[in-house]
């Protein structure tokens, strides 16, 4: 898992529109015990922001599409087994051809 998937994670459980909503401190918890503990969390280093950057100026990708990019691009970092993802479109729009069959829906 992406370090950034984890602020992203807690961010969507926040904003989820359910009644009632899900309160920061449940959100947190939810993190940290539920998702967390089965996976390896992988750091993202500033000439991985550098290269997303470059190369979603090169593409002409705008928007939320470069948390999507810094995701992969950690998969690139630590070729994992599996990709997963809700948002297959834009994974397999923005995934180089060796990560591209590890894209799947959980």
């Amino acid at each position: 898992m992406s370090a950034h998937s984890i602020a992203e994670v807690y961010a969507a459980l926040t904003r989820v529109p359910v009644h009632p909503r899900i309160h920061p401190t449940e959100a947190a918890r939810i993190v940290v015990e539920n998702i967390l503990p089965p996976f390896e969390v992988v750091p993202i280093a500033k000439r991985d922001y550098v290269t997303v950057l470059k190369n979603m100026r090169d593409e002409g990708f705008s928007g939320a599409k470069i948390y999507d990019a810094l995701s992969l691009r950690c998969a690139s970092n630590c070729e994992p087994e599996w990709i997963y993802t809700f948002n297959l479109a834009d994974f397999r729009q923005l995934a180089s051809p060796a990560l591209q069959h590890r894209i799947c829906a959980p």
